[in-house]
């Protein structure tokens, strides 16, 4: 074992290593490959001081200890073992075959390959409480959960699930990215952009879509539970279920605007349980069934209101399916539009409704000014008619 004291600088390059590095100082390391022979055992330890990594095989685990002045800054290593980062870090590059840890103020990640080794657990990849990442790319074998943190993505391939668990306190933005597999975001959520190609899935917050492309599976393109969503922009397409799902239950919590956006699916473009949240002011929801059902599908339990989609109505009809007979529970359909709809919002000019002061001024003075010339005008007439 290796220790290195406060204060103190240690630089190890090239060769091979067995055994430990325990350090309160700042340790840099390139091109080792370090205990071969584990990946249980901590092979690096830092209490303190800065780490740099550069190249090199690790087996073991990385460990660090919380402390606001170090930091770790690591480049294109293989890691074999656990790897626990508690300082910020950037991390350029590298392969990671075990768990990584992340449990800091700021992380910067890009370019890595995340692997799928385990079978205990679907993800990898763990953003714990206080946690601010950035991914800029990679590729993500195995998946990402975000507990509490703050999680940015910038780009990279996604392969298997990201999910920022049900706290208030998450949040996540995907500017860009690649999504193979379901995303579950739950807290506070901006999507700018992206490709997934599985659902998305919003639960439990409130979240804002500006752009990006989801082609959905059995679940819909973007399913809604209990979540607070505007959409501005993007495509939402399923071929075997609904462009949008709404899926209420009691207490219903959904609120939904649309303002943009092209919505389509098998079972219609926007599928929700009840309309009294929706504000629709945009967007363009298409059905491609091959029967008579509707782009806009409205769903509740015994009654059925559809007040709120007359501005744009173009065909109706209800349809209802006893679902639980020992209950009597009855679920009305009311399908709106056969095929395709799309919504405008219509813009109202008030610039001559509503005067303002200095223009009334100004109008008043000008009559003033009229009736004045007016007189005057009148005036001389009589005078030079009386001469």
């Amino acid at each position: 074992s290796i220790n290195v004291e406060s204060g103190e600088t240690l630089t190890i390059s090239n060769g091979n290593t067995v055994g430990s590095i325990c350090s309160k100082g700042d340790l840099t390391v390139t091109n080792l490959i370090m205990d071969k022979n584990s990946s249980s055992a901590s092979v690096i330890s830092m209490d303190g001081g800065n780490l740099i990594i550069n190249g090199g095989n690790i087996f073991g685990k990385i460990t660090t200890e919380e402390n606001d002045s170090a930091s770790v800054t690591i480049s294109g290593n293989n890691f074999y073992g656990d790897v626990d980062l508690r300082v910020n870090s950037t991390i350029n590059g590298g392969s990671f075959n075990q768990y990584l840890y992340l449990s800091a103020s700021s992380f910067t990640i890009n370019d890595i390959t995340l692997k799928d080794f385990s079978t205990v657990s679907d993800y990898s990849l763990i953003i714990n409480v206080d946690a601010d990442v950035k991914i800029v790319d990679g590729t993500f074998d195995s998946g990402v959960k975000v507990n509490d943190g703050s999680l940015t993505i910038d780009g990279g391939t996604f392969n298997k699930q990201l999910t920022v668990e049900n706290n208030s306190d998450a949040t996540v933005k995907i500017n860009n990215g690649e999504f193979n597999d379901i995303v579950h975001l739950s807290g506070t959520g901006t999507v700018n952009n992206g490709t997934f190609n599985n659902t998305l899935s919003l639960r439990e917050g409130n979240f804002i879509i500006n752009n990006g492309t989801v082609n959905g599976t059995t679940a819909g393109a973007l399913n809604l539970l209990m979540a607070n969503v505007e959409i501005k922009g993007g495509t939402f397409n399923s071929e075997v279920s609904c462009g949008l799902s709404s899926d209420r239950v009691a207490p219903a919590v959904d609120t939904i605007k649309i303002s943009g956006g092209v919505f389509t699916g098998s079972s219609g473009g926007l599928c929700i349980a009840g309309e009294d949240k929706l504000t629709l002011s945009g967007g363009t929801f298409k059905y491609t069934g091959d029967d008579d059902l509707g782009a806009i599908v409205v769903t509740t339990i015994n009654d059925v209101d559809t007040s709120v989609f007359n501005s744009f109505l173009e065909s109706s009809y209800v349809y209802s399916d006893t679902i639980n007979p020992v209950k009597d529970d009855t679920r009305e359909y009311v399908y709106i539009s056969n095929k395709e709809i799309s919504v405008v919002e219509t813009e109202t000019s008030n610039n001559n409704s509503n005067p303002k002061t200095g223009d009334s001024i100004l109008a008043f003075f000008g009559m003033f000014g009229l009736s004045i010339i007016s007189l005057i005008v009148l005036f001389f007439k009589k005078k030079i008619y009386n001469n």
